[in-house]
């Protein structure tokens, strides 16, 4: 048997498999933010196709915090029993699921949210707008509706919650010298750019318990002039792992202008996948806690050595699953046949102009 489909852990977590969904935007909520019966199922369906863990699309923690229309919410008591569907419903499948907690910090819009734009310090979205920079006060209290957001989580039967610290939201935000200017406590040295999610890690632990796994999505570069690299990205996972981090999924880049995308075409022979393995590596040699790899992964054999040679723990795919949500039980099956994806990235760009997420081709999750 491949070491894919062996049984790993993430912290207390038991995993069939060392398959992963990554999260992605799925754009199947409701107004307000809650989980509709649409969602739940779509969600589903790749645990039913044999993913070990499915993480969500990013939950936005407050209301000003919403990176876009239809998209998952988490801010208030009232959404729980829309959740707890989509926990049920993976559950029932034989999956984990965690949900990832998120907010847009400045990449968002006026007419998406409720309050102002705000973000570590001020600067123009990739929208065009101008968000304010935040003070002391508002920082603490986005801390703590990311700590609630975590309560919230496991009250509906999640298995884990991630931190979403990457791809030019609001904890890749603080971390990143590109964007965060400041000043005071949560600005300058790696230590206080890491300070606010730190703290989200640190009060996560006390309300969750030791046994509650924590992950965090983290960028292992921006590939921009005067953004993080991937030597500080090391050192922010080993704080964060120091910290009770469960897990680290290591991705990079962003949608914002003259960074590298985080999420790439033209990916059409193996010399082309697995673009953040050596950012991986260099972080993995960081940490003692799990490593989970994103990024362009499309054959079974590039996963299968990717874990072979200890670049990761295990693998985590997007794409993939959305053009073929059964394709880990395909594999399993003994197809060990290349990814129906063609990472034409269409999926991603018509779910802002024309939602839901969905395949292109046909052939997908429709």
């Amino acid at each position: 048997m491949s070491i894919l489909f062996e049984e790993t852990s993430i912290g207390a977590m038991r995993l069939a498999n060392r398959f992963v969904r990554s999260a992605t935007y799925e754009s199947r909520a409701a107004e307000d933010g809650g989980c509709t019966p649409e969602l739940a199922e779509f969600i589903a369906e790749t645990a039913r196709g044999g993913a070990g863990l499915v993480i969500t699309g990013h939950a936005y923690v407050m209301k000003n915090g919403k990176a876009g229309p239809g998209q998952t919410g988490v801010y208030g008591d009232e959404l729980i029993p829309g959740l707890k569907q989509v926990a049920e419903k993976v559950h029932e499948a034989g999956g984990k699921v965690a949900l990832q907690l998120s907010h847009a910090g400045g990449n968002t819009r006026p007419e998406w949210i409720s309050g102002p734009m705000l973000a570590p310090s001020t600067f123009r979205s990739l929208h065009g707008e101008m968000a304010g920079q935040m003070s002391a006060a508002e920082i603490e209290e986005t801390i703590e509706a990311f700590v609630r957001a975590g309560v919230r989580a496991r009250a509906a039967g999640f298995d884990a919650v991630q931190l979403h610290a990457s791809h030019a939201q609001l904890l890749h935000q603080f971390i990143s010298p590109f964007w965060n200017r400041r000043t005071d406590a949560y600005g300058g040295s790696t230590e206080k750019r890491l300070r606010a999610v730190a703290e989200i890690c640190g009060g996560l632990r006390r309300e969750l318990g030791a046994g509650f796994p924590v992950l965090v999505k983290l960028s292992s570069g921006d590939f921009m002039e005067g953004g993080l690299e991937v030597v500080e990205s090391a050192r922010i996972a080993k704080r964060l792992c120091e910290a009770g981090t469960s897990a680290i999924e290591v991705t990079g880049g962003s949608r914002y202008p003259g960074a590298v995308p985080h999420i790439r075409s033209g990916i059409v022979s193996e010399k082309d996948e697995a673009y953040f393995a050596e950012n991986a590596l260099r972080i993995k040699a960081q940490i003692d806690a799990p490593l989970i790899l994103v990024g362009g992964i499309r054959s079974f054999g590039v996963a299968e050595s990717l874990v072979e040679r200890g670049v990761a723990d295990c693998i985590a795919m997007c794409r993939p699953f959305i053009c073929e949500p059964h394709i880990v039980k395909r594999w399993k099956s003994g197809d060990r046949s290349r990814a129906r994806c063609v990472s034409d990235n269409r999926c991603f760009f018509e779910s802002y102009r024309a939602p839901p997420l969905r395949c292109l081709r046909g052939d997908g999750i429709a």
